[in-house]
């Protein structure tokens, strides 16, 4: 990084858009937290317990492909 961009990013001020940013990245850590939460409920409740036993537990039997 040169010594102008160094010293532009050190006198910048707070702006709204930084606001924003912050926000829209903790929904996100919060979507992807509540469906790595809620994925194992609903296996549970649609009675696919074996999926969440040890060895079946990978990307293909959770419908990655």
């Amino acid at each position: 990084m040169d010594i102008f961009t160094n010293h532009a990013l050190k006198n910048a001020r707070t702006q709204y858009y930084h606001f924003k940013g912050t926000i829209i990245a903790g929904m996100g850590l919060l979507t992807d937290a509540y469906d790595f939460f809620s994925i194992p409920l609903v296996m549970i409740r649609t009675h696919q317990k074996d999926l969440l036993r040890g060895k079946h537990l990978s990307p293909t039997s959770m419908g990655s492909h």
